[in-house]
This record gives C-alpha cells, structure tokens and sequence, in this order.
C-alpha cells in the first residue's frame, strides 16, 4: 500500500523512557504500568528542513489513561488528535498561480483499547505485555493533519491509518537500580509487532510492522535524564511483492517523576538519510497525572 509504505519512510520511533524506583513514565514507547490509575496529555510537534509555517500549536495531542483493573492487569486508552494549522499554505489558483493563504486541517486517529500484564511483586526486571486493537476512526479525507501526524511517531503511526484495524503485542523489560545518594541508573527494552487488517474496499493482504527500543538514563532525586534509540521495520505486501521500509531515531529528554503531577519534555531526532530530507527534529512534551 503506497499510503503505508509512504508513512513508513516519513516516520519512525525514538522512544523516550523516563523510569524511577517509586515511579515510571514513558514518552514513546508503551506505558510503564503501576498500581494506580494515571491519566495524561502528549503533544508532538514536527519541525521540517523546508520551512516551518506551521504554528506552534499544531502537532499531536494524545489524550490518555491507564486503569488498574487487577493485580498485574490495567486497561489502556487513547485517543490522538491531530491539530495541523498552516498561515502560509501554498496553493495553485485558477489561472495557475502559486498564492499562499491559510489552512487547517484537524482529524481524530484511530482509538486505542488494550491491556498490560506484568507481575506487580517483580522488582527487578519485571515482564510487560501489552495487547490491544487500533479502532479505525481516523478522517481518510484528511491526508495533510494525518501526514503531519505520522511524521512524529513510528510505533504509533497506525493511529493515521484510515480504514485499518491494527492489533498490537509488545514485551517490554524495564529496570531501575536502587538508589544511592539519590542518583540511580535506569534502562529498558522493548520488541513488538503491529498487523494492519484492511477495513476499506481495497484489499491485498495484510500489512505488519516490527519495532525495537533500548533506554538508559540516570536518575537523579526526582528526575530522569534519558536517552534512547529505537527503530522500526514495515513490510507490506502488494501485487504479489513485499515492500519493506526501515527506520530509526534517537532522541533525549527530562522528566519528573515520584510526584502526582509529572512534566517532561524531549528532543528527537531522526537516523536514517530519507526521514533526514525532510524532517529536522520533533519536540515534545507531556504531563502525566497519577493521584
């Protein structure tokens, strides 16, 4: 599928781990879970080599919460919006002339329902599995806010995939070292896969994705300093052949953690030589409550 393979290369995954002792949070990779419900708000905001007309408040804002519904089991949901706003919007007028003007462009993603297992007496090395389905909501008749969606997120690009139900598993192993003097190292893995089942009317098969992240921090009193590198690998058959697209991110970021209120923001940046033509960086930040 062109639109899949075209995501793909304008897309990949750095995935951000911010994790501590009492706490944990996460950017882009799966949600560390906890015996608690948490609620919280991402936004993303792509930054382009061409130029940067778009404003500020554009980007993805993913609404979500993770619900303990027993020991080791919590539900998962999100749902993402794109925001995508444009003052100067190139277009072609009716006597052929380039003319810039304004333009919006604002789309629901696909809504995500899962659920973790982990085992909640694990203190080092605890397993998580996390399973879910991608619900196809998203505009299929906006392709510029879900272009700008995808442009920021890999694991997550199947929320801009109009008429695809994608289900998800990933296994992620997290740890984080017990403190001394209030400093401590943190990393983690993760591995898993997406398969894309066409909804619409165009069908040729399934589509499925395989992704990959490694983290390390240091944990400092309350905060973290991370970095992580992560990538992603597509493959989508089509007239009988296999298309397969890779790609890779590095990104660094801040966070609090061991508070109700946890802030964080991150730097992204892409790896690979065609998500660099035209994407420079992706900023991000995100608040995550857990009372």
């Amino acid at each position: 599928m062109k639109f899949l393979k075209s995501l793909a290369i304008n897309t990949s995954c750095i995935l951000l781990s911010i994790s501590s002792s009492v706490s944990a949070q996460t950017i882009y990779m799966h949600d560390i879970p906890e015996n608690k419900t948490k609620f919280g708000v991402k936004y993303l905001h792509p930054n382009f080599k061409l130029a940067n007309t778009h404003s500020r408040l554009s980007g993805n804002y993913d609404i979500y919460t993770n619900i303990p519904v027993t020991d080791g089991i919590n539900l998962q949901f999100c749902v993402p919006i794109v925001h995508y706003s444009n003052e100067s919007y190139v277009v072609t007028d009716i006597a052929g002339h380039e003319v810039a003007r304004g333009y919006d462009e604002n789309t629901c993603g696909n809504i995500y329902i899962g659920i973790q297992h982990y085992n909640p007496d694990a203190e080092k090395y605890p397993l998580i599995a996390s399973f879910g389905v991608y619900f196809p909501f998203t505009n299929k008749n906006k392709p510029v806010a879900r272009a700008y969606g995808a442009s920021s997120e890999v694991i997550g690009f199947q929320k801009y995939l109009p008429e695809y139900l994608a289900f998800l598993g990933n296994f992620a192993i997290f740890k984080a070292e017990s403190k001394t003097s209030d400093v401590g190292l943190t990393g983690g893995i993760e591995a898993g896969s997406c398969v894309y089942l066409p909804t619409g009317e165009h069908w040729h098969g399934m589509d499925f994705s395989l992704h990959y992240g490694i983290t390390v921090g240091l944990a400092v009193q309350h905060m973290v300093l991370s970095t992580e590198l992560t990538g992603i690998v597509i493959n989508s058959p089509k007239y009988g052949e296999d298309i397969a697209v890779t790609d890779s991110r590095l990104a660094f970021g801040i966070g609090v953690t061991d508070f109700i209120v946890r802030p964080s923001v991150f730097y992204q940046v892409p790896l690979d030589s065609d998500t660099r033509d035209f994407l420079d960086n992706v900023f991000g930040i995100k608040l995550e409550i857990a009372p």
